[in-house]
């Protein structure tokens, strides 16, 4: 299973958090190197994103959302189904660190 993530770029110095504008491919679009797959915007400036690797583009992030410098806001994998079985993977792994971090404050209480 090979996926590239997505993340947000800082494309002002001065602002942490940037909004999707407009997703230019839809969800599950074959996407190749450098097609524009998204814009994003701060207040002072906004800029296409483009894609990093040819595959099939999964969103995970709306058109219109407000998303911080670094977030994933997408996948471009080999096929809809890696995409979809990385995030669930992802999502697992969160929901067990979060278990654990609990089961550890109970602990130190």
């Amino acid at each position: 299973m090979s996926v590239h993530l997505i993340n947000i770029p800082r494309i002002n110095p001065n602002e942490d958090f940037v909004e999707i504008t407009q997703w230019l491919m839809p969800h599950g679009a074959t996407v190749q190197l450098d097609d524009p797959i998204c814009i994003i915007e701060t207040s002072k400036a906004s800029q296409e994103l483009t894609a990093q690797k040819e595959g099939i583009l999964f969103q995970i992030v709306s058109s219109g959302q407000s998303v911080g410098v670094g977030e994933r806001i997408g996948l471009i994998g080999s096929s809809l189904e890696d995409a979809e079985q990385y995030v669930a993977r992802e999502q697992d792994d969160n929901l067990q660190q979060i278990k654990a971090t609990a089961k550890y404050s109970s602990f130190k209480a």
